[in-house]
């Protein structure tokens, strides 16, 4: 039986290169794309992407490229993330802000605030809310995204990069440990775990 063709992709969104790609794929007899530290799942990234998005592009490349990516990701892994890309169950993170700001020297360091704000953002989406939150701090005005991600660990409100951006509140200290240890960097998830993320914010996951 002839085995079929295998072609590699890298997948590229905003600021990252062929050489530092968000995710690593392959079209055989399925599609598939690598989860860190996981191994290869299914997933309808290849099927669905619009090749006029020029924020989210495929570009092809050798066996032997994606294979050097992926050994760079598994050797940079801590023993930590090892643990975190296990599978463990989905954690809801508390999406609620405190009466008052934290004082200064409880706020998110400065140099570190943009990679905790992109991890928060930037993960895969799991339900998307065309409505906005109030921000107490400043009048309560409507400007808080409300979208829900997942890196298949945790799932939070998209308002948590909101308020560590705009205040330098800090996620909940196991979330913020989480990211820490992962090297901020997320993973792709399937649609399965997209789906059961979903459902876990409105209590009705299994």
């Amino acid at each position: 039986m002839t085995q079929p063709t295998i072609t590699h992709f890298v997948r590229l969104r905003p600021g990252e290169t062929v050489r530092r790609p968000g995710a690593v794929l392959r079209r055989g007899s399925i599609d598939e794309i690598y989860r860190h530290g996981g191994g290869w799942e299914p997933t309808e990234v290849i099927r669905d992407n619009d090749p006029e998005d020029p924020d989210d592009v495929l570009v092809e490349v050798s066996a032997e490229f994606a294979a050097g990516i992926i050994a760079g990701w598994e050797s940079a892994l801590t023993e930590a993330e090892r643990q975190f890309t296990a599978g463990p169950p989905l954690r809801l993170a508390e999406a609620s802000t405190p009466a008052r700001l934290p004082p200064p020297d409880a706020a998110l360091p400065v140099a570190e605030r943009p990679k905790i704000v992109a991890f928060l953002r930037d993960a895969p989406l799991a339900l998307a809310a065309y409505g906005t939150g109030e921000d107490p701090y400043d009048g309560d005005l409507p400007v808080v995204p409300l979208h829900i991600h997942t890196d298949g660990v945790w799932v939070w409100s998209e308002s948590l990069a909101y308020f560590a951006e705009t205040y330098g509140l800090p996620p909940e200290p196991e979330l913020l440990a989480h990211i820490r240890a992962r090297g901020y960097r997320w993973s792709e998830v399937d649609e399965q775990t997209l789906q059961h993320a979903g459902r876990l914010v409105f209590g009705d996951a299994d």
